[in-house]
């Protein structure tokens, strides 16, 4: 009977060591995922306005979306780089029905899965630190106020642990050097 217990103690550790090493497992690669996708949009808004000559830096600036211009290549071209998340379309390579696609397209190219996230937005603000609203910013007038861009972003793992899924945040204010 004792035999017994310890066996069955034995083994209900063995579960529960399993299930926190996949937990934990499952975390790293959602916050590898994140810190590579906000490097390369860190680069890529820290660039906006790179040797483009015109105030009309930003095409779109939305909640899920924005266009804007810079020279993002080096090749002193200017280049139009959009961003956009599209929570219209479900990602059917993950178990995790919150994921959506955010892509990015450069120029006229074919738009990339850049990343599967459950969250990705953008707030933006004038020199004076104020919030533009997004009424406001489908106005070119008011795009060329633009100063300073929040991102928030939010990446889950793509399948769960008992129902649950590792989350990973992200938010940072961006102020790109050329406005």
């Amino acid at each position: 009977m004792i035999g017994a217990i310890i066996v069955m103690m034995i083994i209900s550790f063995n579960y529960r060591t399993q299930e926190v090493s996949s937990e934990v497992l499952r975390s790293n690669i959602t916050q590898l995922n994140i810190i590579s996708v906000n490097e390369s949009i860190e680069n890529d808004f820290y660039k906006i306005g790179y040797m483009h000559t015109g105030d009309d830096v930003f095409i779109i600036a939305k909640e899920n979306e924005i266009k804007f211009y810079s020279d993002i290549d080096n090749d002193y071209s200017i280049d139009s780089v959009y961003y956009f998340y599209d929570t219209s379309e479900e990602i059917l390579t993950t178990q995790n029905k919150n994921d959506f696609p955010l892509y990015r397209t450069v120029n006229q190219g074919n738009s990339q899965l850049f990343a599967q996230l459950t969250q990705f937005s953008l707030t933006y603000f004038d020199s004076s630190n104020t919030e533009i609203s997004f009424t406001d910013l489908l106005n070119e007038t008011h795009r060329k106020r633009i100063k300073l861009i929040e991102i928030s972003i939010r990446a889950e793992s793509n399948d769960s642990v008992n129902v649950n899924y590792e989350a990973t945040e992200w938010t940072k204010i961006i102020c790109p050097k050329n406005l």
